[in-house]
């Protein structure tokens, strides 16, 4: 099988707020997914059916996602909510993994206290937040010390990360 470049698709029908559902699908998004098509290639599957797989992440989604494959190599649940206490602006983490151990689907989420779209700073900061995402990407890629044992060739026992 061939290496392609990866098809990450971002499913932003769980943001209810337009204002990040816009900011998200419209700003955030497509840099940090396009930085990816054009420096990782995997082996595609082509399509992922999520019913087949493990986990959608602990959300509610719209059921067609239980009855259709979705085109792409990773696919992306946005959420998004405010948590005023929090000093995280989003996070990350892949939910549905596959045999070989590659993530399929993961989960990122914004939290709106520190990305508000109605904020009138808000072009000031929009690289730091595109960077932002480029971070949380990498983790819903399964780069992260939880999927560290399982990459080729690790044996981890005393190991600190």
């Amino acid at each position: 099988m061939a290496f392609t470049p990866i098809d990450i698709h971002v499913e932003y029908e769980l943001l209810h707020n337009l204002s990040i559902y816009k900011y998200a699908r419209d700003v955030l998004m497509p840099p940090a997914v396009d930085y990816f098509k054009y420096t990782l290639k995997v082996q595609s599957k082509g399509s992922i059916s999520i019913f087949d797989e493990t986990s959608l992440c602990d959300l509610e989604v719209n059921e067609r996602y239980l009855e259709y494959p979705i085109k792409g190599d990773l696919i992306i649940l946005m959420t998004a909510d405010s948590h005023p206490d929090a000093t995280y602006v989003a996070y990350a983490e892949p939910c549905g993994i596959a045999s070989n151990g590659r993530p399929l689907v993961a989960h990122v989420f914004i939290n709106t206290a520190q990305i508000n779209p109605d904020d009138e700073d808000l072009n000031e900061h929009t690289n730091y937040y595109i960077q932002v995402m480029l971070h949380e990407l990498i983790h819903a890629l399964g780069f992260s010390s939880a999927f560290f044992p399982s990459y080729p060739g690790a044996e981890y026992d005393n190991v600190t990360y």
